[in-house]
């Protein structure tokens, strides 16, 4: 019998764990099209869909998964690192982006809010954005 509960519960864990990396790509991908659109200047500047895809996203699922939250800095310095070598640059560069970074994940957050389906859409907001 713990056998059966053990399989019930890990595939259980397995469909919502889906379903919030499901939602929370898509909160990113709406948050990102609306920025793109209002701020072109900043995704011509690398703040584009290659870097949230590639770099943010995969840190926002892992913040999912342990609790954690992404902060802009975190989310800053990830896109300091693409766009500079230098630390002492790399430092101009974190502090001129993380009201970007900032708003971005309002952004973001704002989608996960609208998309409420359930208590797991808040917690995605709560803990990977909050």
């Amino acid at each position: 019998m713990d056998t059966v509960m053990n399989f019930e519960r890990a595939t259980m864990q397995w469909l919502v764990h889906g379903y919030q990396r499901r939602t929370l790509r898509r909160g990113v991908h709406e948050a990102y099209l609306t920025f793109a659109r209002t701020y072109p200047n900043w995704v011509a500047a690398l703040f584009d869909e290659h870097f949230i895809n590639t770099h943010l996203l995969p840190q926002l699922h892992n913040a999912t998964q342990g609790g954690d939250k992404v902060t802009a800095r975190q989310v800053a310095e990830l896109w300091a690192r693409q766009v500079s070598m230098l630390p002492s640059l790399r430092q101009k560069h974190i502090a001129r982006v993380v009201p970007v970074a900032a708003h971005f994940l309002c952004m973001v957050a704002d989608e996960l809010a609208a998309m409420q389906v359930d208590a797991t859409t808040n917690m995605l907001v709560e803990t990977a954005v909050g």
